[in-house]
């Protein structure tokens, strides 16, 4: 999910990234346990400078709780990119289904920090970034939250039921219009990062109601041409629909070459 400059707030005015000092998001996890690879539910905050910051709750292969992890990015253009992890597998221990509150937050003396809640259990965890700089948010599309899964496998999903973001929340005031979902590239949005690299699989669907968004299981497999093992046969089909197109073209000058002789 992008918030765009200028996205309305409850009680009306636009989102003013460069004045922001806390986004919290209030989500509902899905129920997804024992994935085939890493799930995250996750918050991320571009900072003026360009270091992008990161906190999830997030569920490991093998196991059936969401667990905190927090890191950051310091240069979105290094390849490869390198990641610095703050938090590691910390508790609030989260059961499949529970509903959690992330918030990143800029406050003295610790500037950038980052709190995960469990109202449920009445339970929290609360961290600075550590970082030296303190630069306000960058001004622009930020991808604020997302469900980012390093698992492609149909199986981890198909009961997931839905992973449910009832609000974003900045300084307090609700976003309640304005920002848009972002799956690929387009050519109407340009968010200032992207979180993940490929676009996701057409069995989960994305849909938005006002301030709420929904990630569900859709449950049928459309393939996916930026998926690796999918890249040979995309290729094939590509190189035979233009061996195809100019068949087809020298067809048409010859017959228009023939018609021009009678």
């Amino acid at each position: 999910m992008v918030l765009p400059e200028g996205s309305q707030l409850q009680g009306g005015g636009g989102l003013q990234w460069e004045h922001a000092r806390n986004i919290t998001a209030t989500v509902t996890l899905p129920t997804i346990e024992y994935p085939s690879d890493t799930v995250y539910a996750i918050m991320s905050v571009m900072t003026a400078d360009g270091v992008v910051l990161q906190v999830a709750t997030g569920i490991y292969p093998g196991n059936s709780t969401w667990l905190v992890y927090s890191m950051y990015l310091a240069d979105v253009t290094q390849t490869p990119q390198r990641y610095s992890w703050v938090l590691n597998s910390s508790a609030p221990r989260a059961a499949p289904g529970d509903y959690e509150v992330i918030s990143i937050f800029l406050s003295q003396p610790d500037g950038w920090s980052f709190r995960v809640a469990d109202p449920r259990q009445d339970s929290y965890v609360q961290r600075s970034f550590g970082l030296s700089s303190n630069q306000p948010a960058m001004v622009g599309d930020q991808e604020s939250f997302a469900l980012e899964s390093y698992s492609w496998d149909q199986a981890t999903f198909e009961r997931m039921g839905s992973m449910v973001l009832s609000s974003i929340l900045v300084d307090g005031q609700r976003v309640d219009n304005g920002f848009y979902s972002y799956a690929d590239w387009d050519m109407v949005h340009s968010p200032l990062f992207i979180v993940g690299g490929a676009a996701p699989p057409q069995f989960v669907s994305l849909g938005l109601n006002g301030s709420t968004a929904t990630w569900s299981y859709g449950g049928t497999w459309q393939g996916d041409i930026q998926r690796g093992s999918d890249a040979p046969i995309v290729e094939a089909f590509l190189l035979l629909l233009a061996v195809a197109l100019v068949v087809v073209v020298i067809s048409m000058l010859l017959v228009t070459r023939r018609a021009g002789r009678k």
